[in-house]
């Protein structure tokens, strides 16, 4: 064996011996995984499919609107026929707000889900949990808006912007 093979292939079997893998490690033009992962179903309608959106950025928030409470914010350039908008918040309480537009401003479609009590405009019914799983949170809503669109979201934050409602002069 080549001297210069001798310490990689002997770290590869120790790895092996422990159940590690000595896969491939990320190189520099690898891109980083997002900051912020959804994955979103429509169950119904002109929309109805599976969606994917990412973001480098932390579109994760916790405390924005009140003590453990979660959000999410995710826009982009409005497009026919596109997802161009997921807007989340979930309160410890398993009472959440969910919002998803497609297309632009003036030719897009909209679904809502609101369970949070006291609010004016209650529609839908949904169930939420909130949870850490490993170094993210997982945000996952299950539910229907009042017409009956069945909508599923599961929201991973690999980061998450800690908020002081106090701060934010929003309120829930």
């Amino acid at each position: 064996m080549r001297a210069g093979l001798a310490l990689p292939t002997a770290l590869a079997a120790m790895l092996a011996a422990c159940g590690g893998d000595a896969g491939p490690a990320r190189g520099a033009s690898d891109p980083p995984p997002p900051a912020t992962a959804i994955a979103l179903a429509i169950d119904r309608g002109p929309d109805s499919g599976r969606y994917e959106a990412a973001s480098g950025d932390a579109l994760c928030t916790e405390g924005l609107v009140g003590p453990r409470t979660w959000g999410v914010q995710y826009s982009r350039p409005p497009a026919l026929g596109r997802l161009g908008s997921v807007q989340l918040i979930v309160t410890d309480t398993a009472a959440l707000r969910l919002d998803v537009a497609f297309g632009g401003l003036t030719d897009g479609r909209g679904y809502s889900i609101e369970t949070r009590p006291g609010t004016r405009r209650a529609a839908g019914r949904a169930t939420a949990v909130s949870r850490d799983s490993g170094p993210m949170r997982l945000l996952e809503v299950r539910g229907s808006t009042a017409d009956g669109v069945g909508i599923e979201a599961v929201v991973r934050c690999r980061r998450v912007r800690q908020v002081s409602a106090a701060h934010s002069g929003l309120h829930y």
